[in-house]
């Protein structure tokens, strides 16, 4: 896993709002 110190903030708040979306819409999609 990447380091948290390697990546801009921006793009981090981003991954991790996507990531939450993701969890939360997974099961919708099977994933």
């Amino acid at each position: 896993m990447w380091s948290m110190t390697a990546v801009p903030t921006c793009w981090s708040a981003a991954y991790w709002r996507t990531n939450l979306t993701m969890r939360r819409l997974g099961p919708l999609f099977g994933v």
